[in-house]
């Protein structure tokens, strides 16, 4: 199941949003208030995706307008290449057995 993980700001607690993350299957968890183990673990993963951006961008001396296609792009990836490693294995050993 896919998950969307955010804080209890607000952005992401209108009905309208709630409503579109039902019909597109989509698990929302949010974090407890003034939980900062919580934050910390989503903030990181924004600012994985981010740095990952910024780097595609800069190496490669594309225009700032392409942003948004690249942050597809690096989600894209970072959904397929996982986070987690078992001691030892590589990406592709975990991913072809």
């Amino acid at each position: 199941m896919v998950k969307f993980r955010s804080d209890n700001g607000g952005e992401y607690i209108s009905y309208a949003f709630k409503e579109y993350l039902a019909e597109a299957k989509i698990k929302h968890e949010t974090s407890t208030f003034y939980y900062l183990q919580q934050n910390n673990k989503t903030k990181r993963g924004n600012m994985t995706i981010i740095k990952n951006v910024r780097n595609m961008l800069h190496s490669q001396r594309l225009n700032l307008n392409l942003w948004g296609e690249a942050m597809h792009m690096v989600v894209h990836v970072l959904n397929r290449v996982g986070f987690r490693l078992h001691e030892g294995e590589t990406t592709y050993e975990l991913w072809t057995s």
